[in-house]
């Protein structure tokens, strides 16, 4: 299988393209999807070349209708398990997923040159509901697709309504735990499909590469009676921009003294082009803090499910004398981390 991971695509769709897309937005439209599947049914296309994708419908609440196309079943459930999580988890998930989408909005919401393509192509759609291409790529803002994505895109959509024309939409399962998916491909040039293996791409762990002497120094230091708090927030506003224009996204982390409610550290790191999933800059801020201050405290806390399971095994395994504990409400550190992001946002 061919697991394509998604890259920054910034070549412009020529108007053919586009007016494909709208004529197929249209249909999407006009059947939509979203009135008869809900959003842990996922479709897991697989073509007869080996290209892979997975499929999800949003909008059975009646709010942002849309079909997301995903490159691995890893960013998939990424998204997936924001649903019991904080906000941080939330804007961390989207900003740092592979994804690409077709979105129903308002013209306000609509990425630039969309409203003027849309008049161009002739097609109209129902006030309010523009269809808007939209990519995610880790490490940059959204934008709207470029004529590689488009064009990959546009082929899992009709994958996705020809699947659905011969077999129903109830034909894809229900997501709940353990996930259970219809894999389908292409069996010949008649475009009949039928049902595969489940043999899903492997789920990528969340990459951290720590230095192992920052490990060592922060296991020799003095444990101190106390809890440090950790805020990590995926920042929306971009921080710089590429040579084409894409903004540039950023990961904002503060430490703060539970006791004396002291802000121990603050830094930015721009989200890597590359690693979507890497936390190594982040927990390595962390622990360089420690050191710098020569102690450990008793107890370390943070939000976000990805950080923790990195910081629970590092206090399991590494740091005696130090627990990790589900976050407890720092009223310093939500002030500071709101006036950093003004600020500077």
């Amino acid at each position: 299988m061919k697991v394509e991971r998604m890259k920054l695509d910034t070549t412009h769709p020529t108007r053919e393209l586009l007016q494909e897309a709208y004529r197929l937005a249209l249909e999407v439209w006009n059947d939509a999807p979203w009135e008869r599947m809900d959003e842990r049914q996922v479709l897991a296309v697989r073509f007869a070349d080996g290209r892979e994708g997975f499929l999800s419908v949003m909008g059975e609440m009646g709010t942002h209708r849309a079909i997301a196309l995903y490159s691995s079943f890893a960013d998939y459930v990424r998204v997936r398990s924001i649903d019991d999580s904080d906000v941080y988890d939330v804007e961390d998930a989207f900003f740092s997923t592979h994804q690409l989408q077709l979105a129903f909005e308002g013209a306000a919401n609509m990425n630039k040159g969309e409203m003027a393509d849309i008049r161009a192509s002739g097609i109209k759609f129902k006030r309010g509901m523009n269809p808007s291409f939209v990519s995610y790529v880790p490490g940059f803002a959204p934008d709207r697709m470029g004529a590689g994505e488009l064009t990959r895109f546009l082929d899992f959509i009709r994958a996705f309504m020809a699947f659905c024309e011969q077999h129903g939409s109830d034909a894809i399962a229900t997501n709940d735990a353990p996930m259970k998916l219809v894999t389908t491909w292409r069996e010949d040039a008649s475009g009949i499909w039928t049902k595969g293996d489940d043999d899903f791409s492997p789920l990528l762990p969340v990459a951290v590469s720590l230095d192992e002497s920052l490990i060592e120094k922060v296991a020799a230091l003095p444990v101190s009676e106390n809890t440090m708090c950790m805020e990590v927030g995926a920042f929306a506003v971009p921080v710089g921009r590429t040579p084409e224009g894409r903004g540039k996204m950023s990961r904002c982390v503060m430490i703060v003294e539970g006791a004396t409610q002291f802000t121990m550290g603050v830094n930015i790191f721009e989200t890597p082009d590359d690693r979507e999933t890497d936390w190594t800059p982040v927990v390595e801020f962390a622990l360089k803090t420690m050191i710098q201050f020569e102690k450990r405290p008793t107890h370390l806390a943070a939000f976000g499910t990805s950080l923790r399971g990195i910081l629970q095994g590092l206090t399991k395994t590494r740091f005696k004398g130090t627990e990790f504990m589900p976050y407890n409400p720092c009223d310093a550190a939500h002030e500071a981390f709101a006036f950093v992001s003004d600020r500077m946002f």
